[in-house]
């Protein structure tokens, strides 16, 4: 009886606990990872203000005027759409796999980071000199951590996420033939937008948790605003005038009706 050999149910495997990296690595990844959010918000907010003040002056003055400019255009808005996408589709990045392995600058990423009490004291440590009481510190890595907790668990936010990162994967990263399927719901302007209001105040209490920095979204998102407003006018009536010279030269240059 001793050689027989008693044969036990598979017993499904206990998933091995991931070693935490090494909090220098992690603090790092939290410093760095916020700025270049910071940066990317920035940008989207900076496209996204071209986007709006470009249909406000074609939609109100322009219209379909000219044969040709109308449709340049339309190129030029279709571009920022695309650049808008993927800066919004990085924002909120994450791969399969342990994401403590995950060296992304995304808010998935800076949420694991935040979700640590040792990552949270070393901030305090590292902001003594701006926040002595490390209230500012808490109080924003809290809040960070509560919100994307109530963005992810939004079935509208997972929506648009869901149709957002299905047009990068299959339209844009990379171009898709998908056969005997259904095509890709493609992402509405509400989307992308929605994502990126989210990621402004997520990327701005971020700032201030990892180094103290006051990202003022807001009063970048008006300047942006009255940078687009002076820049579309200008660049439209251009494009859109009836009359263009028909050469550099000043002088002796006779005009031509564009067509």
């Amino acid at each position: 009886m001793g050689g027989n050999v008693v044969n036990r149910p598979n017993q499904p495997k206990k998933r091995r606990r991931q070693k935490p990296i090494p909090i220098g690595v992690a603090l790092s990844r939290l410093h760095d990872g916020a700025e270049r959010l910071r940066l990317d918000v920035n940008l989207g907010l900076a496209v996204w203000a071209l986007m709006e003040t470009a249909n406000q002056e074609v939609q109100e003055k322009y219209k379909r005027k000219v044969s040709g400019a109308i449709e340049a255009y339309e190129l030029v808005a279709n571009s920022l759409v695309l650049r808008l996408v993927l800066i919004v589709s990085r924002l909120f990045d994450k791969s399969r796999g342990p994401i403590q392995r995950q060296n992304k600058a995304s808010l998935p990423v800076i949420a694991h980071l935040l979700g640590q009490k040792r990552i949270q004291r070393r901030a305090v440590l590292n902001a003594a000199d701006w926040d002595k009481s490390g209230a500012v510190v808490i109080a924003n890595a809290s809040a960070f951590l509560k919100d994307f907790a109530k963005l992810r668990s939004s079935a509208r936010f997972q929506a648009s996420l869901r149709r957002v990162r299905a047009f990068r994967d299959h339209q844009v990263a990379h171009n898709i033939l998908l056969e005997g399927q259904r095509m890709v719901e493609l992402p509405i302007y509400d989307d992308v937008f929605a994502l990126l209001g989210a990621a402004c105040d997520l990327s701005a209490k971020a700032s201030i948790v990892s180094g103290g920095r006051n990202a003022s979204f807001r009063d970048h998102e008006q300047e942006y605003l009255r940078q687009a407003a002076r820049f579309w006018p200008a660049a439209l009536a251009g494009a859109f005038s009836d009359l263009r010279p028909s050469c550099g030269v000043q002088g002796g240059c006779s005009s031509e009706l564009m067509v």
